[in-house]
């Protein structure tokens, strides 16, 4: 990758993604909210109803194995219970927080697109009576 190889530095890469998250994308979907994702999807392109796949079914991320679900729900019990754990992990691994700041930047896009396709969804109605 361009980080990898000197190209970049981690600023610029987390600088270049934001501003990719809040320019080039229609749609940003969040994966805690992947049916709100895809009725996104259906407002801006309505003529694309990704429902209508009778193949595509979503997967439970792999940590949460039921084979591991204790493990996973310890891991999500420190990390989220823990700030001081938090800030520590990510003192130590600033990837991780430069994730974490663009999942908020994520977060406040995709509120915002709602808000717009919202809108967007009112005004179409008003027109059509």
């Amino acid at each position: 990758s361009r980080f990898e190889h000197g190209v970049l530095t981690i600023n610029e890469l987390e600088a270049q993604a934001e501003d990719n998250l809040r320019q080039s994308f229609t749609v940003v979907g969040l994966s805690n909210e992947t049916e709100q994702f895809y009725d996104m999807l259906d407002d801006r392109f309505g003529y694309f109803n990704s429902k209508l796949n009778p193949h595509f079914e979503g997967n439970t991320h792999s940590s949460r194995i039921e084979d591991n679900a204790e493990e996973y729900d310890r891991c999500k019990k420190i990390y989220f219970s823990n700030e001081t754990f938090r800030v520590s992990l990510k003192q130590q691994s600033p990837v991780l927080a430069v994730l974490e700041r663009l999942f908020q930047v994520a977060v406040e896009v995709n509120k915002f697109q709602q808000h717009e396709l919202d809108e967007c969804s009112k005004s179409g109605a008003e027109e059509k009576s």
